[in-house]
């Protein structure tokens, strides 16, 4: 079970710069619509920045157990479900491209 943050707010900004995605690692190119999710947890301020496909998936993932952010990959491949792989390999195409 994962602890929740003690607040937090999701904005959906358009780059003005490149950011490297927490979830798979590539680049949030500028003038993309992203995801950023910044808070508070345990005392120390956070702040997340995914693709918005990357986050869509993170969402079905964690579903009502929850993962800690930047898991995703890690999460994906200790499930073992090969349905699951593929649509992640997928969406990392799909930003990369």
């Amino acid at each position: 079970m994962c602890d929740y943050p003690d607040f937090s707010t999701e904005t959906y900004p358009r780059a003005r710069k490149a950011h490297e995605c927490e979830e798979c690692g590539q680049e949030i190119r500028i003038g993309t619509t992203y995801v950023r999710i910044a808070g508070k947890f345990d005392g120390a301020m956070f702040c997340f920045k995914m693709h918005e496909p990357c986050y869509e998936l993170f969402q079905l993932v964690a579903g009502e157990s929850g993962i800690e952010y930047g898991c995703l990959d890690t999460e994906i491949k200790d499930r073992g479900d090969e349905a699951l792989s593929n649509e992640w390999e997928h969406i990392k195409r799909v930003v990369a491209s």
